[in-house]
């Protein structure tokens, strides 16, 4: 690992925007010993390339002392506030507001071990592994994830991550999913949702590529990519705060100006795209 020469590292401009939560000013306790900016660099490191904890190049740090403090900014929350903070830039920078109004779900079932007591059960019989529920925006930027066993449909695990999710979601104004999701159509009427259902044009046979669908398969792409991806990455159950809740009132100056409108030049306005019942913003 010594000569290793792959790395990750955040530019200056990167780390304003997430600075602030990593290593927030008049944080109590003992000095770091390793610069929070090294440790979320070592973060990303994981992410990309899928290695073992241990086998964390040293110049990163310790590894032991990195997992300790990808576990607490994981508990406390501060993981899942900062990728909503960069999501809520990114979609601003494409035109569209901070927080998004529709979300598209779909799971995949990845195959696992054939071993252990809840995950990796068979699906119907035939595949042994764990189910992948995302829910992603139209940008195709995964805004909550669920992973359970194999086994159960995927209407049930997609149930359950809106029960969990929808509540730090308040724009959102409409679901969209293929066939398979039908079933949702109970929960969408009780959240007072619209639920917009996409399946091929009637008499086409094969993979038809549906949009705006398509979107949440590449990030399932992504997914497959890293080893650790979505834990990684949208830390676990139960974290949700963020943008939704006034965390942009903490983002650096240039960043909370793009989001709120501050000194913000004149655009056009973009108009929205229907995605059948609803409108997508």
């Amino acid at each position: 690992m010594a000569g290793m020469s792959f790395a990750i590292a955040l530019t200056d401009e990167q780390w304003e925007l997430v600075a602030d939560l990593f290593d927030p000013p008049g944080r109590r306790g003992a000095p770091a010993q390793i610069p929070r900016r090294q440790m979320v660099d070592a973060l990303l490191f994981i992410g990309r390339t899928g290695c073992q904890w241990r086998y964390l190049p040293e110049r990163y740090g310790t590894w032991t002392a990195v997992w300790a403090q990808w576990r607490r900014w994981r508990s406390n929350g501060v993981w899942a506030r900062a990728m909503e903070r960069l999501a809520a830039i990114v979609r601003v920078l494409h035109d569209r507001e901070p927080l998004p109004s529709m979300v598209m779900v779909d799971a995949q079932t990845v195959k696992g071990g054939r071993y252990g007591p809840t995950f990796h059960e068979a699906a119907g019989g035939r595949t042994i592994g764990t189910k992948r529920t995302l829910l992603v925006e139209i940008l195709g930027l995964p805004l909550a994830a669920r992973a359970d066993s194999a086994r159960p449909h995927d209407v049930v695990a997609a149930r359950e991550l809106l029960r969990d999710r929808l509540a730090d979601l308040p724009s959102v104004r409409a679901i969209v999913g293929d066939r398979a999701y039908r079933g949702l159509a109970g929960l969408a009427e009780r959240k007072h949702l619209a639920l917009d259902i996409k399946a091929p044009p009637p008499g086409v046979s094969g993979f038809v590529p549906l949009w705006p669908l398509y979107r949440i398969e590449h990030a399932f792409a992504g997914a497959r990519a890293l080893a650790p991806p979505l834990a990684l990455l949208r830390g676990h159950r139960g974290e949700r705060p963020g943008l939704a809740r006034g965390g942009v009132g903490r983002l650096p100056r240039l960043a909370r100006d793009r989001l709120t409108g501050a000194d913000a030049p004149t655009r056009v306005p973009i108009p929205a795209r229907s995605v059948g019942p609803c409108q997508i913003v």
